[in-house]
């Protein structure tokens, strides 16, 4: 008798489930029911979402209040981030040097083959020169 009463109690609470998404779903018309999705052919679009302002507040923190070791620790990592910083700083400006002397030498280069250039040409000029003194002499 126990079980039929419990398999009963079973089966009232299923035909009460049936007939709660009966009326879940009875009560939804042709044009009421909505998908996630919300496709409307033909609509205006909907209006743009607000536009969201994130406002960044300075907090200045008194550091008062660190002391002791963690304090050394706060200092040494700070120290640490200004000696990387000086650093990466330092290697840019290696690295530009470095480029402006490629640049010098280059320059260089160009410079002493015009000056080699001119030397042949005036070594011409003073040959002809020389063999026109020897004809005229």
């Amino acid at each position: 008798m126990k079980r039929d009463a419990s398999a009963s109690a079973w089966a009232g609470a299923a035909l009460a489930v049936v007939a709660v998404m009966g009326f879940w779903t009875g009560s939804a018309g042709g044009g009421d029911l909505k998908v996630g999705l919300d496709i409307r052919i033909g609509n205006a679009p909907p209006p743009p979402p607000p536009v969201v302002v994130v406002e960044e507040r300075v907090v200045v923190v008194d550091d008062a209040w660190i002391v002791g070791p963690r304090r050394r620790l706060y200092d040494a990592d700070l120290r640490l981030r200004l000696a990387q910083s000086a650093e990466y700083r330092a290697s840019e400006e290696l690295e530009a040097a470095r480029r402006h002397e490629g640049d010098v030498a280059l320059a260089l280069d160009a410079n002493e083959r015009q000056i080699g250039e001119l030397r042949r040409e005036v070594a011409e000029r003073e040959a002809g020169v020389g063999a026109a003194r020897g004809g005229l002499a």
